[in-house]
């Protein structure tokens, strides 16, 4: 019993702080030219309401139609926001053909997205202040946004804290006269500096998209559900913010025409390139490929692969210089280099290959043209090898988090400790394989112009996909896990990008009949592998969260978070990326809550 109330406790901790930082997807005007402290430096409580109009959300690029999950404030230069504790805090949204607001407060259609009776906020100065909405809000990019943010006492606030604004015309904010309740006090033409994450649901699967390049591409990055970065000839870089239904070419100088064999995608903003032929130069952006800087050289090398521990912890292989390995690390988002404790030297005259290499945790591995896939445990520090008898080249090196992994050329072998010993694996397809890689217990890899997956951490793969453009050879894969779906890409020789989309979840309702009272029913199968389904009802709408937890009460997944009308819901949940034990899942509907616990076996 003391185990069970440890964990929800947590559950109620989790509940409540649900403030931090990073960088939005889309935002407005961040001039940090005003600053204004209302309504969060109010100790008596305040009410602001913001007009942001149809494509003011314009920077990197547009905002889409989708499902607002995360809102931004930003800090203003010079004030950052200690930390303060507010109660009644609530932010609700609207959306209008208004393009400017009434003489008064706007009292149109609004939905509360977040609320808490009491939540302590802090943030730096020139940051972003992040607030993930309690569900997600419907967006029109077509419309104007207004946004509300209330509190009805502050605890804590100083009055060096402000947020960023711009002047511009019209009525764009209205606020109110003292603390609560709240009533209409004026107006003026200022709008907060501010930002938004949106999500689309996409249907699963492979489908094509346009890169606007003939050009052979060589290598991609998947940031996460939303952004991409991929490398090719001729100094081609791209780039999408919006899952790929567009890439901008974001190549320049220095680049030159070069062409990109690496790349390493960091966030929306921030990407590491290597280029050749003649000596191998690494460049960085940080503005979206706006501009690039060198950050990187070596004279007579041959820079493979470069791939992130962290946003800021990085790694870099290249093909040996002098008799060892180039082997350099950052801790600056590559901004800088260091071999120091970083030595591996050559063996004969084997050299490595780009995209082949992977990091996962502080393990790393790179594949050689010498019959050895070479591995760390220590992020680079100390290094050995395993026999890769069958195959002598590792185009492409992919594990995942339990030790078992994949390389090859024209056949693959298989390693099941974590690269310590190799062993032909029979896979299909015929010709030269490219692009192993990994997302939880899924593998994929490139076989000319078909793609094959395993969902079963590796024991079967079968093919997934088959491009009907017969000429294209797949050279590059790579996926990331965001906002519960797996998003990928591969790309071809031919200027053929594919994406994947896998969404963990899929929710069905039963409008027959509206249930009496809340239920959550206990999952079945149970236990289950790897799929299982959860059915849970509501007698009335309103905000539904169900959240599957492990046992030390570490949030795993969230398969619902968003307004439902009264009736019964069955979510199957897809365990595929989680390994065997027991796990609880809990819904909070209204006043209602409840936790059950399920058990994986796999």
């Amino acid at each position: 019993m003391k185990k069970l109330i440890t964990f929800l406790t947590f559950l109620l901790i989790v509940s409540i702080v649900n403030v931090f930082a990073q960088t939005p997807m889309y935002y407005n005007y961040n001039t940090g030219a005003n600053a204004n402290s209302f309504p969060l430096n109010q100790a008596a409580g305040k009410m602001c309401q913001w007009l942001v109009l149809a494509g003011e959300f314009n920077s990197p690029t547009g905002a889409r139609n989708g499902n607002i999950t995360n809102f931004y404030c930003r800090i203003a230069t010079g004030y950052p926001l200690t930390s303060t504790t507010y109660t009644s805090f609530k932010l609700i949204f609207g959306q209008t053909s208004l393009t400017t607001l009434p003489g008064s407060f706007y009292t149109g259609t609004m939905d509360t997205v977040f609320q808490r009776a009491s939540v302590t906020m802090s943030a730096a100065a020139d940051t972003w202040l992040q607030i993930t909405l309690d569900h997600p809000f419907p967006y029109d990019p077509t419309k104007s946004l207004v946004i509300q943010m209330e509190q009805c006492a502050a605890s804590g606030a100083t009055a060096t804290y402000s947020l960023a604004h711009t002047n511009l015309s019209g009525n764009r904010r209205g606020w109110s006269v003292g603390g609560c309740p709240f009533s209409y006090y004026g107006s003026g033409v200022n709008v907060l500096n501010c930002g938004i994450d949106v999500v689309q649901s996409l249907p699963n699967g492979w489908v094509e998209q346009t890169s606007g390049v003939t050009t052979g591409l060589n290598t991609v990055s998947a940031v996460n559900d939303q952004v991409g970065w991929v490398g090719g000839n001729s100094g081609v870089v791209l780039r999408t913010t919006n899952a790929g239904t567009n890439w901008a070419n974001v190549t320049g100088a220095p680049i030159g025409t070069d062409a990109v064999y690496a790349i390493c995608g960091i966030d929306a903003n921030t990407c590491l390139v290597s280029t050749s032929p003649a000596n191998t130069f690494v460049y960085k952006t940080t503005n979206g490929g706006a501009n690039w800087s060198q950050v990187f050289t070596v004279v007579g090398g041959f820079v493979d692969d470069i791939k992130m521990f962290s946003a800021t912890n990085g790694f870099l292989y290249g093909d040996p210089v002098g008799s060892r390995w180039e082997l350099y690390a950052t801790t600056n988002a590559g901004t800088t280099w260091d071999s120091t404790g970083h030595y591996l030297p050559q063996n004969a005259a084997e050299a490595g290959w780009n995209n082949a290499m992977c990091i996962k945790g502080n393990n790393v591995w790179f594949g050689t043209n010498n019959t050895r896939v070479y591995y760390s445990t220590n992020s680079g520090t100390n290094w050995s090898f395993g026999a890769t008898t069958g195959t002598v080249n590792g185009y492409s090196v992919a594990f995942n988090t339990t030790g078992i992994g994949f390389t090859g050329q024209t056949v693959a072998v298989k390693s099941t400790n974590g690269g310590a010993n190799w062993a032909l694996f029979t896979v299909p397809g015929t010709g030269t394989i490219f692009g192993f890689s990994n997302m939880n217990n899924e593998f994929w890899y490139g076989m000319n112009n078909v793609v094959y997956a395993s969902t079963d951490n590796g024991a079967t793969f079968a093919a997934q996909y088959t491009n009907t453009v017969t000429t294209t050879v797949y050279q590059s894969l790579s996926f990331a896990q965001a906002n519960n779906v797996i998003r990928g890409w591969a790309v071809a020789a031919n200027g053929v990008i594919s994406r994947y989309n896998e969404n963990m979840t899929a929710i069905t309702r039963n409008e027959n009949k509206i249930p009496s009272s809340y239920v959550l029913s206990q999952n079945y199968p149970n236990p289950f592998n790897p799929t299982t389904n959860i059915t849970y009802s509501i007698p009335k709408a309103g905000n539904v969260k169900l959240t599957i937890f492990d046992v030390l009460g570490r949030e795993v997944s969230v398969l619902v978070n968003e307004v439902k009308s009264p009736g019964t819901y069955n979510v199957d949940f897809n365990a595929s990326n989680i390994g065997s034990g027991v796990y609880f899942y809990r819904i909070e509907a209204g006043d209602f809550s409840a936790v059950k616990k399920m058990v994986l076996v796999k």
